[in-house]
């Protein structure tokens, strides 16, 4: 039987991926090739290429360097470029989702099953070599966001940007907005989740404010607590937002419960979203205003 060790850590060192050449010179015949993908699991993304799973600590990663195995002018751009990047805000990836992958105008490739070409002609500014993945720049990776996806994604992505240090938010100000109104001009470098964004923007939209973002309440009593992702602090309104997963941490989600509890007796409203709730603008904007009518009833009714 064939030992595959020599393949799996030739593999590892290429972020999971090799090609059938390296392979073969390891001494995978075409027959242990496919044994391999039927009984180990191993996928060929491309022609000519194969994933091994066991060898990859980061799919999105590994897809980009399968790309770029393939395609020896391909640059991995667009919604490809902003997961090799980790930006988060993007939609779960889905299993049929392609490798989006730049290549020069002169390029006579034809597009494979698992990809999706363009033909353009990057600037060289646009373009970094990471471990020998041709990949967008996190800024030129932004401006594609803005073109093909959704303003919450575009706005969310360049948040993650920012929160990760892979721009800075006078470099984003400065950036060219292929769509207008430019969707940088939403983003809040205080936001810390994708969530809180979606949360925002329907109350930006409606021109509910100020909003301010990591709000940190100080009670009557002088204590300051853990800040509110999302505070109408004219109002009293508190807004919190539970991400996909929920808290890992118990101790962390008794303790912003016992918050609640404090902000509350302190004349705090707290309103928490989910991740459902968050895709739900009109359910958003309808439960902030609720929240602000009552306020002002109870105003109104102190005066």
């Amino acid at each position: 039987m064939l030992d595959l060790t020599p393949i799996i850590a030739l593999a590892r060192e290429q972020d999971g991926i090799v090609s059938n050449a390296q392979a073969a010179d390891l001494g995978l015949t075409p027959s242990a090739r496919r044994n391999a993908i039927e009984r180990r699991g191993w996928r060929r993304p491309f022609y000519g290429i194969l994933f091994v799973p066991e060898a990859s600590k980061d799919v999105d990663r590994s897809r980009a360097r399968a790309a770029a195995m393939r395609f020896s002018e391909g640059v991995v751009s667009q919604r490809s470029a902003a997961r090799f990047w980790g930006l988060e805000g993007l939609p779960r990836r889905h299993h049929s989702e392609p490798v989006f992958v730049t290549l020069p105008r002169t390029s006579g490739c034809r597009q494979p099953p698992g990809v999706a070409l363009t033909w353009q002609a990057l600037a060289p500014d646009d373009v970094v070599n990471v471990d020998g993945i041709l990949v967008t720049t996190p800024a030129r990776t932004l401006q594609d966001l803005a073109r093909t996806e959704s303003r919450e994604v575009a706005v969310c992505v360049a948040e993650s940007a920012v929160r990760k240090a892979l721009i800075t938010p006078e470099e984003l100000a400065a950036l060219p907005a292929p769509v207008s109104p430019s969707p940088w001009l939403l983003v809040d470098p205080l936001a810390q989740t994708p969530i809180e964004t979606l949360v925002r923007l329907p109350l930006v939209d409606a021109e509910i404010g100020p909003l301010v973002s990591q709000y940190e309440v100080t009670t009557s009593s002088g204590i300051t607590l853990a800040a509110i992702d999302l505070a109408l602090p004219l109002y009293r309104i508190g807004l919190e937002a539970d991400g996909r997963e929920g808290h890992d941490d118990d101790k962390a989600f008794v303790w912003d419960r016992r918050r609640d509890v404090l902000v509350a007796e302190d004349g705090w409203i707290i309103i928490r979203f989910s991740w459902q709730d968050a895709l739900r603008p009109a359910y958003v904007l309808q439960t902030v205003n609720r929240a602000i009518d009552r306020v002002r009833r109870q105003d109104a009714l102190g005066r």
